[in-house]
């Protein structure tokens, strides 16, 4: 005879059927495992399509197809740490057939981010250690570019907004098409700078063209791009725990479309978008529609001459000339 606290049948009777094993929790280790496994795939993927597409033609074409073959064989390739450290290396001697000096400076944390990928590769949990290498990286990359800016006297006072948006076709092209800005200044500031550069001549001192509403435009700038920045610097070292994460994905996503737009570093744009798709705690669905939205969206910043062209003698280049003369 059996007591009731005794979990073992009487004789003659079936054993009662196994309980079943309870549901996965949101905040379960397994289903967090099954949401870092698949925050790895889509950081992977979008960087060896970021590397595709913004290899440049100097590199190996050894580089090229170890790329593709990436894309194409993520089952085989993706997960092995061999594959990314091969990778890490192909990238990093690429540039010797270019002049050092002449890299943009997201190319080297493109290097540092092929490294953690390999490095962490090799961990016992390595989506995790690469969640956390992802944060470090961003945090720090954004921490060290707010105390240059706070500590170089011509960013904060707007200089250097105003000598970019004379001299840089790119901040000139958006500065003209909202009216901020009057066409034919920028050529004639990169004469005036190209003079400075002639090897046989002693430099002149020349004026450049700079009208009054870019020298208002370029101190708020100048502030707007140093809290936006800090934003994301504080948010992605600071420790945030649960539903305060989100602030990271946020303060990340701002800055992207608050700057690229203006200057299309496309590579360094979709650079920040895979890391920040690894850093990121959101939920799989909320991760691949931001993340993957952004990085389509930073694409079509292929086509930017054309749309500000088309805003430029669009209705909508009206209203944002109306708007530029009101505040600036």
């Amino acid at each position: 005879m059996t007591s009731a606290a005794d979990p073992t049948p009487a004789p003659g009777r079936p054993a009662p059927p196994a309980a079943p094993a309870p549901p996965d929790l949101p905040g379960s280790h397994d289903q967090e495992h099954r949401e870092l496994t698949r925050a790895f795939a889509l950081a992977a993927a979008m960087t060896l399509l970021m590397t595709l597409l913004r290899t440049p033609p100097s590199s190996s074409v050894f580089l090229t197809v170890l790329v593709i073959a990436g894309l194409l064989a993520p089952r085989y390739l993706r997960g092995s740490p061999w594959f990314w450290a091969l990778l890490f290396v192909m990238f990093l001697i690429s540039p010797i057939l270019r002049p050092w000096l002449a890299l943009d400076n997201h190319h080297f944390l493109h290097v540092y981010w092929l490294a953690a990928i390999a490095l962490t590769r090799f961990a016992s949990r390595p989506d995790e250690a690469l969640q956390t290498v992802a944060r470090l990286l961003i945090g720090l990359a954004f921490a060290f570019a707010v105390a240059w800016k706070l500590l170089v006297p011509e960013f904060v006072d707007g200089s250097f907004f105003e000598y970019t948006f004379g001299t840089d076709s790119r901040l000139a092209e958006v500065a003209v098409a909202v009216g901020i800005h009057q066409d034919g200044f920028h050529q004639a500031n990169r004469d005036v700078v190209s003079s400075w550069q002639e090897p046989d001549t002693e430099p002149a001192a020349g004026e450049m063209a700079i009208s009054s509403s870019i020298a208002s435009l370029s101190i708020l700038l100048a502030w707007l791009t140093i809290v936006i920045e800090g934003a994301v610097a504080v948010t992605f070292l600071a420790p945030l725990r649960g539903r305060w994460r989100w602030l990271r994905d946020a303060a990340l996503l701002v800055f992207v479309a608050s700057t690229y737009p203006l200057a299309p570093v496309l590579g360094f744009a979709w650079l920040l978008i895979c890391m920040g798709a690894m850093a990121t705690h959101l939920r799989t669905a909320w991760r691949y529609g931001l993340y993957v939205t952004a990085f389509a969206a930073v694409a079509l910043l292929e086509e930017r001459a054309a749309m500000l062209a088309w805003v430029q003698t669009s209705g909508l280049g009206d209203v944002l000339r109306s708007v530029g003369s009101v505040f600036f």
